[in-house]
């Protein structure tokens, strides 16, 4: 006896070929294709993205070196530095293109600048200052910016997040 196939199994392997992955999940009774319009949708309605086309100019609209300036301009070289964990010189001579940026720095910049946009979002840059520099309940007493220095932006970000919910531990 044949294996009985569902139409939306049928109407996907007339689409354009898929990745396996989304393949195993269209098998797997995961994703229905809607018969208006031949896209896939997941059992919750949401339409399944099977392709994105990203801006050729998209590298240079994300590039790191901005956010670099925008922190030293919300926090000082120094401070940037400190953080960053490396010398005080060198934020800046990132920043003026002098050395480039390791793939680790870039991401722990990224980092920073995520912090402290979510954090300018929440409060005024005078509390947010004094924020940073505070003892903080949900980080087991750690100031923020040792949390950040020690442990990465996670359990900052959480903690900025706590705040603004007016949780307090």
């Amino acid at each position: 006896m044949a294996k009985k196939r569902s139409a939306g199994a049928d109407a996907v392997e007339a689409m354009a070929p898929a990745s396996e992955t989304v393949h195993q999940a269209l098998h797997g009774g995961m994703v229905k294709t809607s018969k208006v319009r031949g896209e896939l949708i997941s059992r919750s309605g949401r339409t399944v993205l099977t392709r994105v086309k990203v801006s050729p100019d998209a590298p240079s609209v994300y590039e790191v070196g901005p956010k670099l300036t925008n922190l030293i301009h919300a926090l000082g070289n120094n401070t940037v530095a400190e953080l960053l964990g490396v010398s005080r010189s060198q934020p800046g001579r990132w920043a003026r293109g002098e050395e480039g940026i390791s793939a680790e720095n870039q991401a722990a910049i990224l980092d920073l600048d995520f912090v402290m946009s979510l954090l300018l979002r929440t409060m005024s840059a005078e509390l947010a200052g004094i924020w940073l520099v505070s003892p903080n309940a949900h980080l087991s007493g750690a100031r923020p910016v040792d949390a950040f220095r020690i442990g990465g932006h996670r359990r900052v970000v959480e903690a900025i997040q706590a705040y603004a919910e007016g949780a307090f531990a």
